[in-house]
């Protein structure tokens, strides 16, 4: 197939191939470049490794600050949560020692119901932020 072709043509066919045998696709160089960077650049190789240890540290560690605001906003939201609803069924009781029993079962009512959907809807997230982990963690079928 290539035999017609001028020697220039040849030529261009066979760089193009070469740098698409030396295209490269993940965190690191391919070895083959870490070698020239060594061989161009005083210890390259070796100084982009310390960059990407450096920098998976680094990311590494704003995922764990990540995680750690995440359960401490869970928690806060549920102790203030706990608050709310303690206190609007402690004016229902009061309500209703007063001798205001509708007044005391809306706000019985209406904390019982906003302790119940704090409770569900935190459940869900919880379980939605789960099955996202699992998509993003499951390999992918080729």
């Amino acid at each position: 197939m290539l035999k017609n072709l001028p020697k220039a043509q040849k030529a261009e066919i066979v760089r193009q191939i070469q740098m698409i045998k030396r295209t490269h696709s993940g965190p690191l160089p391919s070895p083959e470049t870490l070698e020239e960077y060594s061989r161009l650049i005083n210890n390259g190789a070796e100084r982009i490794m310390v960059m990407v240890e450096k920098q998976s540290a680094h990311r590494m560690t704003l995922e764990r600050k990540f995680m750690t605001s995440n359960i401490w906003q869970g928690y806060i939201g549920q102790i203030f949560g706990l608050i709310i609803g303690l206190s609007a069924i402690g004016a229902a009781v009061y309500c209703a020692i007063i001798d205001q029993p509708v007044l005391g079962g809306v706000l019985g009512l209406s904390g019982i119901t906003g302790l119940v959907t704090a409770f569900i809807k935190g459940r869900n997230s919880q379980l939605e932020e789960v099955e996202d982990k699992r998509q993003t963690t499951k390999p992918k079928n080729k």
